[in-house]
């Protein structure tokens, strides 16, 4: 896959499933939410719009990411 020839919306969708499987994965076995409900609510802090602008500009400001991430 070339990520730079799909629309970056896609590619967003696509990042919101994989993100999700691993913040799921965290809040399991890391926080021990073990119950759907509970997890479910949990996961919102993590997987949403507003919470992937926070971690977008936390990393853009500590140049994590390289130019060519950035473009796409």
């Amino acid at each position: 896959m070339k990520p730079e020839l799909i629309n970056p919306l896609t590619l967003a969708y696509l990042g919101d499933a994989i993100f999700e499987v691993y913040v799921r994965e965290y809040l399991i076995v890391e926080k021990n939410i073990l119950m759907p409900d509970p997890l479910a609510k949990e996961a919102i802090n993590y997987v949403s719009a507003k919470a992937h602008a926070s971690f977008m500009h936390n990393i853009l400001e500590k140049n994590l990411l390289t130019d060519e991430e950035i473009a796409i």
